[in-house]
């Protein structure tokens, strides 16, 4: 889920430090419903900037260390 960006539409995002666009860095968007949408710029090239919408942990392994409490029957 990584979208390609032409750079002049994201420089506005970070004009006050413009340095800081750069891979790793979380920007904040709108999505169609006007709720915000995080994304973490992949790369940068001089014609595109590409961001990944992905869940940060999207990729790696997540385990769960449980404790059941009850079981009940329904």
């Amino acid at each position: 889920n990584i979208h390609r960006f032409r750079p002049h539409e994201i420089e506005p995002m970070v004009a006050d430090q413009p340095d800081s666009l750069a891979a790793g860095l979380m920007l904040t968007f709108a999505d169609a419903g006007n709720g915000e949408l995080a994304g973490v710029v992949d790369r940068v090239e001089d014609e595109a900037v590409y961001v990944n919408f992905n869940h940060p942990l999207a990729g790696h392994n997540i385990v769960f260390d449980v404790h059941v409490i009850t079981v009940e029957n329904q």
